[in-house]
Order: structure tokens, then C-alpha cells, then sequence
């Protein structure tokens, strides 16, 4: 799964859940600057999964604290490699 493509599904779910956009944000924004609480988060994450019909352990879902590390625990629990990589051309 690309990062692109999981981007755009945390996206997704984060304008569903949350009411905001992501646009123009990078894998360093936190969900303290999206003015977004821990219990969001747990929602955005259950979103997340419910899409792609897989779990995040409970315990991957309480350290959080950036997009690109919700990002790493979709690609991870979609079982993908957790680094992005390059497209291969």
C-alpha cells in the first residue's frame, strides 16, 4: 500500500471524524497542533481499521502522536514495510 494511498484514507477519515482538513499538513504534524484529543485519535484509528479490516494493538494506539506515526501503524498493520520507500521506475 502506497503512502499516498494511506494518506489519503487518514485523510478521509480525519475530515469524517474530525470535521478538519489535511491538506497542506506533512507526516510531522501532531494531533495537538489539529487541536485533536487522545479519544479522537482512538476514533480516527478505529475508523481507520474498520476500512482496511485489520487491528492495531491497543498499545500502538495510546503513543500516537504525529500523522506519519498513525501513517506507519496503518502501513504496518496493512503489512506493508513500515519505511517509505521509493517507487521503483
Amino acid at each position: 500500500m502506497s503512502t499516498d494511498h494511506i494518506l489519503d484514507i487518514l485523510r478521509s477519515v480525519v475530515r469524517e471524524i474530525a470535521r478538519i482538513e489535511l491538506d497542506g499538513i506533512d507526516r510531522t504534524t501532531t494531533f495537538t497542533d489539529l487541536d485533536l484529543d487522545s479519544l479522537t485519535v482512538v476514533e480516527i484509528a478505529t475508523a481507520v481499521e474498520e476500512r482496511l479490516g485489520s487491528r492495531m494493538p491497543a498499545d500502538v494506539l495510546t503513543d500516537l502522536a504525529t500523522i506519519g506515526e498513525l501513517e506507519s501503524a496503518v502501513r504496518r498493520m496493512a503489512g506493508g514495510p513500515d519505511a517509505v520507500t521509493s517507487p521503483a521506475t
